[in-house]
């Protein structure tokens, strides 16, 4: 509101207030230039303003990952790309607030017809305008697949599903309609802040500082690498918008900094010219060290925001064939000019190109005998073999540091203990994948893809075996991967303690004369968490987690006993897996389903056969050798289309060196059968993973296009990232990693279940399956 007193006695306002007022009635018509000049000034202070929020706490929080004080001044020169894009941001939201101000003016005269201005139709004339920009706005590509990406998120809501899309042309419109207004609202309140009271601007500027405070830390602290193109794109818009109001807030509230900061004598242009100069030195630099060291570039694109954003800005507006990919900046496109070679693409085999920009071009012979050195593997004779019934403990979410057996200071797991104390126990086991839609088919299948082959399950009912399932909850999801089995209906949708009732019961009654296959899945360490008072290790999330392996356990064990004291132990096969890890805060993730870092790929692998003695076996192995050691065991030959191998010979304790294992990572954002691929708001996010048995691990983040390279035995934190101090090892990996990239995307189905299916597309879900492994 504008005061009696600002009507009637300017004069008599605060000296602050009439330096306001002067200061924008001199500028009430600036030319183009000098508004344009202006709003670059506010975007780049606001840029400033963040990064250097940003620079102290990301310099505090990467302290272990830092190699040396360079690195950190390094780190440091990259947010310089901060405040040239920020004033870049600065320069098209000036553009179109002077348009909309000649649209708006232009509106007004055609209203005016030589009558006073009424407030009605003064508001009348900006809902005009703003609907016709909003209309603008909502036909830029780039600003319709945000909106989709925050219609895509409200999708996963209770009783939100299918409804948003169902009317998505007019939602997006209104959704644009609804940000332009904030803007707009934000906007006008800055520039009219000096006709405010003392107690309200005061008042403006703490709800500023504090709403910029908030935003930083949501973006920075959750959920860092997920919901990317929503919650996190969302937080940076937000928040720039937010830091260049408290910019112009506090500019047009202080006339000693806009004495300050008016270029108006040759020392401050002086000084004006060597801050660009060293900025664009800082930029150059940059360009010139980002794809350099591998070791920074990582820790931009996974633990920070602003710079993170701006990053990404720069390669869009450098991706001169717009596929997505930049060759500057390290974007990893190997031909700019041809859209069809980025990281994105199939290799095309023998075409003589690298058309994925890793692992060179491939050739059928090199596909066939990277097969044919795999399956050669598994020539292992076990002359021991016997037809033992198998049960097979299928634990989802569960990592294996958190059992006591792997060494876990608490003690979750005295059961699973005792029977690894007379077992092989794994203590480098590796899911292939970070989810169950992608994990399952493959050490279902002893494949790292979907390879649409006889899972191992199939066999053993094919070769004489009773084959029971208990699927407790996600039924559709098993039945997808696990074939061959019966499925036992009373275990579906009951706990824990009945479903252990439920497979006593059924071996029991089994038939003497034939072997057994029991198949029991265990959701209970997956998200979300039930409390069980009796194993109580507090009420955080990892505490409630402990408390549900601590609960499954303690059912498993009572199985364990009934097998002791029945002597069906003599006989019987144990395995104990999971499909995938689970995060804590470690890097700021607290899920699974996005990283390739141990948190969430390193896996509890427990095998229990008669006769065998018990060792810790630490070579690294994969969840897909599952199959493979199974039909070994127990004398079924294993199929020679199996990328698996047998892991009797580790844990016989004789000489055998198991291949590089691998891994793989697809994250979408939406897994909607609504959104046709067009509308999709961003492409999938795919991560690849080697581990050699020195320890060497490589992860390449391929929409990102960086690497990380740790060495597990001497860093299992994976902290610090050696691809570009260990430079013979790092290349040497990268090429057995796009070999198995090249072989993956070229071998795997178009209809590959691991493809078609997640949680938003199965039809068939279950009421408890909403939002698991996402």
């Amino acid at each position: 509101m504008i005061s009696p007193a600002y009507k009637t006695a300017p004069e008599k306002l605060p000296v602050d207030q009439q330096c306001g007022e002067n200061f924008q009635n001199r500028q009430k018509q600036p030319s183009l230039l000098s508004s344009l000049s202006s709003f670059a000034k506010l975007g780049a202070a606001a840029a400033l303003m963040l990064g250097l929020v940003e620079l102290v706490d990301t310099q505090y929080q990467l302290s272990p990952v830092f190699q040396s004080f360079a690195e950190r001044l390094a780190f440091s020169a990259y947010f310089s790309l901060d405040i040239i894009l920020g004033a870049v941001i600065g320069v098209v939201v000036g553009l179109a607030a002077r348009a909309i101000s000649y649209a708006y003016g232009f509106l007004l005269k055609l209203m005016k017809k030589g009558e006073p201005l009424s407030r009605l139709r003064k508001l009348i004339a900006a809902l005009a305008v703003s609907v016709v920009a909003a209309a603008v706005l909502n036909q830029i590509p780039a600003v319709y697949r945000y909106v989709l990406g925050l219609m895509v998120e409200a999708q996963k809501l209770p009783y939100m599903y299918s409804h948003l899309f169902e009317n998505r042309g007019i939602i997006s419109y209104v959704i644009v309609l609804g940000l332009f207004g904030g803007c707009a609202a934000l906007f006008l309140l800055t520039k009219n802040l000096s006709r405010m009271s003392k107690a309200f601007r005061a008042s403006w500027l703490c709800l500023l500082v504090a709403l910029v405070a908030t935003t930083y830390y949501v973006d920075s602290r959750v959920e860092v690498e997920l919901y990317g193109y929503s919650l996190h794109r969302s937080m940076f818009l937000l928040n720039t918008a937010l830091a260049t109001a408290l910019a112009a807030s506090l500019y047009l509230l202080s006339p000693r900094a806009r004495a300050l900061l008016a270029i108006d004598s040759r020392l401050k242009k002086s000084v004006a010219a060597v801050a660009c100069g060293a900025l664009l030195l800082l930029a150059a630099f940059t360009f010139y060290n980002f794809d350099k060291n591998l070791n920074l570039k990582a820790q931009v694109f996974t633990r920070t925001t602003q710079v993170k954003q701006h990053v990404m800005l720069a390669q869009w507006l450098l991706d001169f064939d717009r596929d997505g990919f930049s060759a500057l900046l390290g974007g990893g496109d190997a031909d700019d000019k041809s859209a069809s070679i980025n990281p994105n693409q199939i290799e095309i085999v023998g075409d003589g190109l690298d058309n994925n920009c890793i692992g060179g071009d491939l050739d059928q012979q090199t596909i066939e005998s990277w097969s044919l050195r795999r399956a050669g593997l598994n020539v292992y004779t076990n002359q021991q073999a016997k037809p033992l019934n198998v049960i097979y403990f299928f634990i989802d979410a569960l990592r294996a540091d958190h059992l006591s057996a792997y060494g876990y200071g608490r003690h979750t797991s005295p059961n699973i203990d005792k029977l690894a104390a007379r077992s092989a126990l794994f203590e480098n086991a590796f899911a292939p994948s970070a989810n169950t839609f992608e994990s399952a088919p493959k050490f279902m299948q002893s494949c790292y893809w979907d390879a649409h082959q006889q899972t191992w399950s199939e066999i053993l009912a094919g070769r004489g075996y009773d084959t029971y399932l208990f699927p407790a909850h996600r039924l559709p999801m098993l039945q997808r991967y696990v074939k061959g089995v019966n499925v036992v209906e009373e275990a579906r949708g009951q706990r824990l303690p009945k479903t252990i009732d439920l497979v006593i019961d059924t071996i029991n009654n089994a038939p003497a004369n034939r072997p057994f296959l029991a198949f029991i899945y265990i959701p209970d360490p997956h998200s979300p968490y039930k409390k069980h008072p009796e194993f109580n290790f507090g009420h955080a999330p990892v505490d409630l987690y402990d408390g549900e392996i601590a609960h499954t356990d303690y059912q498993m064990g009572r199985l364990f006993d009934w097998l002791e004291k029945t002597g069906r132990l003599d006989n019987t096969m144990i395995v104990i897996m999971s499909d995938h890890g689970e995060a804590f805060g470690e890097r700021m993730v607290y899920r699974h389903s996005s990283q390739l870092y141990n948190e969430q790929t390193h896996v509890p692998m427990i095998v229990y056969i008669p006769g065998i003695a018990a060792r810790r076996v630490s070579d690294f192995v994969s969840t897909i050798d599952l199959g493979p050691t199974i039909l070994n065991s127990v004398g079924i030959d294993i199929p020679r289309s199996y990328l698996g191998v047998t892991l009797l010979p580790l844990m016989r304790g004789e000489p055998f060196t198991h291949p590089p294992i691998f891994a793989e990572e697809s994250y979408r954002l939406s897994d909607f059968p609504n959104i046709r691929p067009e509308e999709e708001p961003q492409t999938v996010m795919s991560k690849y993973m080697i581990i050699t048995q020195d320890g060497y691990k490589l992860i390449y983040n391929r929409s990102l296009y960086f690497f990380e390279m740790f060495n597990l035995k001497k860093d299992r934190g994976e902290l610090i990232n050696l691809y570009g101090i260990e430079r013979k090892k790092a290349e040497e990996l990268k090429q057995r990693l796009g070999r198995f990239v090249d072989i993956v995307m070229v071998s795997r189905p178009p209809d590959a279940d691991e493809s078609r299916f997640a949680p938003g597309q199965d039809v068939n879900r279950e009421p408890w399956d909403e939002g698991e492994d996402q």
